[in-house]
């Protein structure tokens, strides 16, 4: 019944402090006259606002609706909506979706942790490293690192002196029957990012040979 413009889902990826807005026609499929009757944000740090921009009152066919992100919305992951409501038949409605990441002073790759050993996992055999860095900066230290696995130990190398880091995630259980999944807490001596967390998973074992 209604289409929404450029399209419904929209990827944001900014640092945070940056200004963010779109703005997004809605227009009747039908060419049936309709009004929006409000628009609702999901998250505190997204605000949103309508105005008709074609036909007379009571014809309405065409509205804009814009998006606002605030600068001080979290460092991290991003997800919200943003509810249109209408006058048309069942209160029908349609929905904006907004997802993505805030980029905050580190930058970190990869953002989730995978070991998948094949065929079996043995101690000392599985590793992965994850690449932090302040681009540009100084003055950045890792102050610690920890995990809620006792057999997941997390080795900090030094790249650049208070300018980045490779962190080495090493599995040192025996061989693994269930999937195990954590998380991995950066502690930082940034304001913005004290604590930096990356999720981990690691797989079952394959069978023996």
């Amino acid at each position: 019944m209604l289409r929404i413009s450029p399209k419904d889902r929209i990827f944001l990826h900014i640092k945070r402090g940056e200004a963010w807005a779109q703005e997004f026609k809605v227009t009747s499929t039908e060419g049936q006259p309709f009004k929006i009757t409000s628009v609702k944000s999901s998250s505190r740090y997204m605000s949103a606002n309508f105005k008709a921009i074609k036909g007379k009152t009571d014809e309405q066919m065409t509205y804009s609706v814009k998006v606002t992100v605030s600068p001080d919305i979290p460092v991290g992951r991003f997800s919200g909506t943003v509810k249109i409501k209408t006058d048309l038949s069942k209160g029908y409605a349609e929905t904006i979706r907004i997802f993505g990441k805030i980029e905050g002073p580190i930058s970190y790759y990869p953002e989730r942790i995978s070991l998948n050993p094949n065929p079996r996992i043995t101690e000392g055999q599985v590793s992965r490293t994850i690449h932090l860095v302040v681009p540009g900066g100084k003055g950045f230290k890792i102050q610690g690192v920890e995990t809620n696995h006792k057999d997941i130990i997390c080795k900090i190398i030094p790249v650049e002196q208070d300018r980045s880091y490779v962190l080495v995630l090493i599995w040192k259980g025996k061989e693994n029957k269930r999937q195990v999944n954590g998380e991995l807490i950066v502690s930082t001596n940034n304001s913005d990012m004290p604590r930096i967390t990356i999720p981990y998973r690691v797989f079952t074992a394959g069978r023996k040979e």
